[in-house]
């Protein structure tokens, strides 16, 4: 399982780099992001800022820059409006549509009224090419709730759907599959 993780982190280094170019993070930046999984995210900001969490439900907990620690997404740790960036990764399609909310309500909470909030997640509708085939072949081998919860994602419409009515820019890469969208609080 562990090496099928490194695989994946390894096709989403160019969706990594974007996130971090699209923060734009300074040494000071406080930046959290929400269900890590391996801490790959993670890493790619601790490279611009000293100050980098990942939070995760399923994690190794890991001091220094970044530190990682074990927590529910639903609850997070922080206190209100303490980080500059929050993100999450290809994460929210794998949750059911109340956890989706409830997670983006918490990271709302966490991150300054001056700050941003960064998503990932695939593009809806996908495109007809290879890779949506691909994607959704690996969605499927996930297992039973997981593909449950990815076409009620698809079905919902995607980050328009989640994060509707909020002022926010939208960069699409990865072969017109995944698409990152930022909004601002303020």
């Amino acid at each position: 399982m562990l090496h099928m993780l490194k695989i994946i982190d390894l096709l989403l280094r160019n969706v990594r780099i974007e996130m971090v170019e699209i923060a734009l993070l300074e040494k000071e930046t406080k930046v959290l992001d929400v269900c890590c999984g391996t801490g790959d995210q993670a890493n790619y900001y601790a490279q611009k800022s000293n100050y980098v969490w990942g939070i995760d439900i399923d994690t190794v907990e890991k001091d220094g820059n970044p530190k990682i620690i074990l927590a529910d997404a639903q609850k997070m740790p922080f206190k209100d409006e303490y980080f500059d960036v929050t993100s999450i990764c290809l994460a929210l399609h794998e949750k059911d549509q109340k956890l989706r909310e409830c997670i983006i309500k918490e990271m709302e909470r966490v991150t300054k009224k001056s700050g941003k909030i960064i998503i990932a997640d695939y593009i809806v509708p996908p495109p007809k090419n290879l890779t949506s085939f691909i994607i959704k072949t690996i969605e499927f081998l996930a297992g039973k709730e997981h593909f449950k919860n990815f076409t009620d994602y698809i079905e919902r419409g995607g980050l328009d759907n989640i994060i509707k009515k909020k002022k926010k820019e939208r960069f699409i890469v990865l072969n017109d599959n995944i698409e990152i969208s930022v909004y601002l609080l303020n």
